[in-house]
Order: structure tokens, then C-alpha cells, then sequence
């Protein structure tokens, strides 16, 4: 069998750009190259180096589950905004995760859904899936089976590393806690952005109306 060619840094091959890592795996009774390429979706994956040659793999998983009914769940797009904030550059949140050197450790979205998908529907049946986020327990590390654990969103905010008190009607609380005493006219996400992001006065990030409406 002839010896294969090695690829290249930044070699692309369909959705694929080869990274800068390779390496020998033993399979069955035959030793194969595999080379680390990033998808165009931001996943990485190992790809079999015959397999990039020969262009039987084009892509990570993601051109195969386009045309399959999860790309369009909650639970896989979960698994995308992960992968995004930790590989995105461009993503809003990518200071705060790949920045700091915060990495998904599941190399596939068949990986995450073995370790993740039975614990998120016991998490949906009791809290509902709008009440259902994934949650590092230690946000110094990153995010893996052993790290994570589905939250509420009031849980997951009181455990984020950049979550600290605020003085509020002469009391130091969370944002959360401030939202649940409040009369508030905006969705959770929208306070904590104008709070966090951008530096809003707690009062008026609360009654201010947002021209998205309440729930979005």
C-alpha cells in the first residue's frame, strides 16, 4: 500500500482545514494517520488521513445532521453554541471562554449526546427545556462530562464566575434574586446583558421595555 502524503497546516479538504496536530493510531491489526481538522461550523474532529485523501469525509458531523430532524433541536444547538464559544473567535462570547483557554472536550456531537442526552431529558421532564441550560461546575475548566450538569437558569447564574453582588434598595444580592423580587419588563437574558454588558443602571435595565418585546 503506498504511503500516504502528508497533509499540510491549512489544507482544506471540503468543510475541512487541517490544524497542526497528527498522529498514529493503531487499528485492528494496521497502524492509520490521523490529522485534527476544523470544520467550518468551528468543531474539531480526527479525521483518517485515507479518508481525507480519497475525500470520503468532507465535513465533521454537521453537513449529515442538516439534513437530519436534530440540527433543529434545542439539545443539538446546545452542543453548537458550545463548540462556537469555545473555537468562534468572531462569537460574542468568545472572550469569556476560548479567550481564557476554555475547550469542549467532546470531539464529536455523538459523543456529547452519549454522555449528556439522558441527563437532560430527566432535567426537561422536571424543570421544563426552556429551564434546562448546560453548567460547568468549576468555570476554570472546561467542558466535559466529569465539569458539567444541566441547570436552571437561575442556578447557572448564581454559579457563573462573573456573577457578583449588587447593592439594590439597600440589600446585596444576585441579579437573579434582584429579577424574582422585581416587576420586571424584560426577559432575563435582556437584564443581564444591559447590567453585565452594557453597564445599564440596575432600575432602569429592569423597566426599560425592550422593542424586542418581553420574551425574546
Amino acid at each position: 500500500m503506498p504511503k500516504l502524503q502528508a497533509i499540510k497546516k491549512w489544507e482544506k479538504f471540503g468543510k475541512l482545514t487541517a490544524l497542526w496536530e497528527s498522529e498514529h493510531r493503531p487499528v485492528w491489526k494496521v497502524s492509520l494517520w490521523y490529522d485534527k481538522m476544523q470544520c467550518e461550523c468551528w468543531n474539531t474532529v480526527w479525521v483518517r488521513r485515507n479518508n481525507l485523501r480519497s475525500w470520503k469525509t468532507k465535513s465533521c458531523w454537521c453537513i449529515t445532521l442538516s439534513r437530519n430532524w436534530e440540527s433543529g433541536t434545542r439539545f443539538f444547538n446546545i452542543y453548537r453554541c458550545i463548540v462556537k464559544r469555545c473555537n468562534n473567535p468572531k462569537h460574542n462570547y468568545y472572550e469569556i471562554y476560548g479567550w481564557k483557554g476554555i475547550k469542549c472536550d467532546w470531539e464529536s456531537y455523538e459523543d456529547f449526546k452519549r454522555d449528556m442526552y439522558d441527563s437532560y431529558v430527566e432535567h426537561c421532564k422536571k424543570f421544563w427545556e426552556k429551564q434546562t441550560s448546560i453548567d460547568r461546575l468549576d468555570n476554570s475548566k472546561n467542558y466535559n462530562k466529569e465539569n458539567c450538569r444541566w441547570a436552571t437558569w437561575k442556578e447557572q447564574n448564581n454559579n457563573q464566575s462573573r456573577s457578583v453582588k449588587y447593592y439594590w434598595h439597600w440589600k446585596e444580592l444576585w441579579l437573579s434574586q434582584i429579577y424574582d423580587l422585581a416587576k420586571p419588563v424584560v426577559s432575563r437574558t435582556v437584564y443581564y446583558t444591559r447590567v453585565r454588558q452594557n453597564w445599564w443602571d440596575i432600575d432602569k435595565a429592569l423597566i426599560t421595555p425592550s422593542k424586542w418585546g418581553k420574551n425574546l
